[in-house]
């Protein structure tokens, strides 16, 4: 019963120890606007948001000899979301923890009863009934 246990929640707090961490970022073809991303994250840049710098018109692009000024429009995000990911697997390794401590329990003491069992003998000197 205990290594059964074991076994079934081993893969779980292993999956999740050892899972990719490159592999959450937020796919280029879904990237986030700057208006949306606003409960995510908020670019500073000189003490000055982003988006009011954008609104104003005060960055520029340069690209050789030719300037543009950036907007709104041209600034996406990309967001990891290993920590997301990361934090939902905690139900997960907790309850699997749970159930090796458990399948661990039940192991030893199963191995314990198994080596003190006594085997008792029936005494031939008995007088029947």
């Amino acid at each position: 019963m205990g290594v059964i246990l074991i076994s079934s929640s081993v893969s779980g707090v292993v999956g999740t120890l050892f899972m990719r961490r490159d592999i959450w970022w937020t796919p280029v073809t879904m990237k986030v606007a700057l208006d949306d991303s606003r409960d995510r994250v908020e670019v500073f840049v000189k003490e000055i948001p982003l988006g009011d710098l954008l609104t104003e018109g005060a960055l520029v692009i340069r690209a050789g000899a030719e300037e543009r000024i950036l907007n709104k429009a041209d600034v996406n995000f990309r967001f990891n979301n290993y920590d997301n990911v990361k934090a939902s697997k905690i139900p997960i390794v907790a309850s699997s923890s749970a159930i090796i401590m458990a399948g661990l329990i039940s192991l030893i003491y199963g191995l314990i009863g198994l080596y003190t069992k006594k085997k008792i003998k029936p005494d031939v000197n008995l007088p029947a009934k």
